[in-house]
């Protein structure tokens, strides 16, 4: 690969080559603010994207040829290069003919060669600096190959860009820089200028300086960096763009490196790296100690913790006790209530016996009145004495009339059953001429109860045959249940009480067995378009075989599609005929006019095919090229007064 040098007139051979400006242009207002505050921090190149390939549909996808005014505009004022971005023939014509200084292919359009070749072939005999970037794969050959193309088209002022990779993990970077893919690049061809892209790589406008900063340290020759005047307000890749101070202040901070490094640098080097260590040791020295008092501080607080953590637990314990002496106090409280309830009964009590003592005191008052205290003495011991002796013998008395009375009661008791037992024998005594007649009943008797034995048994017996035949019945329902469940599942799919379902899956049917017998025929009148049923419904849709089995509606057909499509399903009912039906006849009319000549062969050949089948084909046409075909013809001939003449032909 024959490669020049990219610089543009005016332009240092010193790095970083720096292409600044807005990821795409939004308005003359934005792009020529942004460029003459790039311009005043002394950046020579300008960038915006005039046409934005974007992900999905909706977004902002470039002002267009509009923006290309904006550039030239841009050059006349500032004086600074301009660039942009191309993904077509078209975008490299018009930017040659607006004075685009500086090209490079995107990212998407790198990934496709067919779109590389085509950008080639149109920048034939241009003289003019072409930056491919990387393919948004990580594909170091499909790089090479999208550079060799443009180098074969006879171009040898190139460049690459390194924009990233993209990638599932979003975690850091939008795209991941795999920097040894573009290392790998440069040694692969050294005299090749590599740029390197951080707003793309980082996607956040933070992340532009580091990367700038390991672009630079990985020896890259440029930087194109998204600059926007009001970022926050851009309509595409906000977050990554910087304001033009920002990114002047990143490339003052820059620190370029030289690609070779003497003994004394390197001693320099290993200098400074030393004391960077023994800074790093000290931090780390300050670090442990102020570490070791955390810690000890730690440990102090732990103490008190513990010690708080005791007196909470004895807190605790206090608590409990209190509650217990609570509960107590209320079980107190029960049992004195309770006491008190005792109390006034016993008082009650007290009461009562205390009035039985004053009578028993008046009694002793009676008895003792006008007496010394021997003689009431003596009157008292003999009254004791009395009724003690009273008291035994009434005691005595009620146990001797106690046990008289048990003891008569034994006796009736067993006098009453003697008494049942003789009035049950006088019974039979009385009447001894009843005997044979009462044996008799009682024969009689034990003989009806045989027979109800017998019954009972036979009754038993169908009965157990009445269950062995209900198990058989329960195993007959249950099979029938299943039978039944089983046609109940095939009534909800396909039964109804209008015959609609079933109604729907036959012409269902149908209609996929007709499209069947369609598609042969389609596939002879042209094997672009083939037919399909639109799911759920009895619709049709068309699959275009040209494009990339693209499904379109029938009404999105133009005449002749629509045309082919009609034909091929007159054709298929033809086919779609049993043993006891067959079509003889197709009957066509008009439509022969909106196709072009290899459509209208086509179908002239299939009607043809038909007819030599011994079907009869009629077709109503003002084609001159199918009335050349056709042998029997019916011409109407116009005369005036509206009228006209039929003439049969063949």
């Amino acid at each position: 690969m024959e490669l020049e040098s990219i610089l543009l007139p005016g332009i240092e051979a010193k790095r970083p080559i720096v292409i600044a400006g807005p990821c795409s242009a939004e308005t003359e207002e934005q792009v020529m603010d942004t460029a003459r505050q790039l311009a005043a921090k002394g950046q020579k190149i300008f960038r915006a994207g005039i046409w934005k390939p974007r992900t999905k549909p909706g977004g902002f996808e470039g002002i267009g040829v509009e923006g290309l005014a904006w550039l030239k505009e841009v050059k006349k004022e500032t004086g600074m290069y301009v660039s942009t971005e191309v993904a077509t023939a078209k975008h490299v014509y018009e930017c040659l003919k607006a004075g685009i200084d500086i090209l490079w292919v995107g990212a998407r359009t790198t990934a496709n060669p067919f779109a590389v070749q085509e950008i080639a072939d149109a920048l034939k005999g241009v003289d003019i600096p072409v930056l491919v970037k990387n393919p948004v794969n990580p594909d170091l050959e499909l790089w090479i190959g999208a550079l060799e193309r443009i180098s074969n088209a006879g171009l040898k002022r190139l460049g690459a860009i390194h924009r990233g990779f993209s990638s599932y993990d979003k975690k850091i970077y939008r795209n991941l820089p795999q920097w040894h893919i573009p290392i790998e690049l440069r040694r692969r061809i050294p005299e090749l200028p590599i740029f390197c892209d951080p707003s793309h790589i980082g996607g956040k406008r933070e992340l532009v300086a580091p990367l700038c900063q390991q672009a630079m340290d990985l020896n890259f020759d440029g930087l194109i960096v998204e600059s926007h005047c009001n970022p926050d307000c851009a309509w595409s890749d906000a977050s990554q763009q910087v304001t033009p101070d920002v990114l002047d202040y990143i490339l003052n901070l820059l620190v370029i490196r030289k690609e070779t490094q003497t003994t004394e640098n390197l001693n320099v080097l290993r200098k400074q790296i030393d004391e960077c260590d023994d800074n790093i040791i000290q931090e780390l020295a300050k670090r442990i100690q102020e570490y070791s008092s955390l810690y000890t501080e730690w440990q102090q607080n732990d103490e008190t913790i513990k010690k708080i953590r005791v007196h909470s637990e004895a807190l605790r314990e206090n608590v409990s006790q209190c509650r217990l002496t609570m509960q107590q106090v209320s079980s107190a409280k029960e049992q004195l209530a309770l006491l008190q309830n005792a109390a006034s009964a016993e008082q009650k009590r007290f009461e009562v016996v205390e009035k039985a003592l004053d009578t028993l005191r008046q009694e002793r008052s009676q008895l003792l009145k006008g007496k010394s205290a021997d003689e009431a003495e003596a009157a008292v011991a003999k009254r004791e004495k009395e009724l003690t002796h009273a008291l035994d013998g009434a005691r005595l008395g009620v146990e001797t009339s106690h046990n008289r009375l048990l003891g008569l009661q034994g006796e009736m008791k067993q006098i009453a059953a003697t008494v049942g037992e003789l009035q049950e024998q006088q019974k039979k005594i009385e009447s001894p001429e009843q005997l044979p007649e009462i044996i008799k009943q009682q024969q009689e008797d034990n003989l009806n109860t045989e027979r109800s034995l017998s019954a009972i048994e036979v009754r038993l017996l169908q009965q157990a045959k009445n269950k062995v035949t209900a198990e058989l019945i329960a195993k007959e329902l249950a099979e029938k249940q299943l039978i039944a469940e089983r046609w109940a599942k095939l009534n909800k799919l396909i039964g109804s009480a209008d015959g609609a379902k079933f109604k729907v899956i036959a012409q269902s049917y149908t209609l996929n067995l007709l499209l069947l017998h369609a598609n042969k025929h389609l596939s002879y009148l042209s094997k672009r378009y083939k037919l399909q049923q639109v799911p759920g419904t009895l619709a049709l849709q068309v699959i275009d075989c040209d494009m990339c089995d693209e499904i379109r509606t029938v009404y999105s057909l133009s005449g002749g599609e629509s045309f082919l499509i009609s034909l091929a399903l007159a054709l298929g009912l033809s086919s779609l005929s049993s043993n006891n039906l067959k079509v003889e006849s197709l009957f066509i009319d008009e439509g022969f006019g909106s196709l072009d000549a290899d459509s209208l062969r086509t179908a002239m050949e299939a009607l043809e095919q038909l007819q030599m089948q011994g079907r009869k084909i009629g077709v109503i046409s003002h084609v001159q090229e199918m009335s050349e075909r056709i042998s029997v013809q019916v011409q109407v001939h116009k005369k005036v007064n509206g009228k006209s003449v039929l003439t049969v032909v063949g």
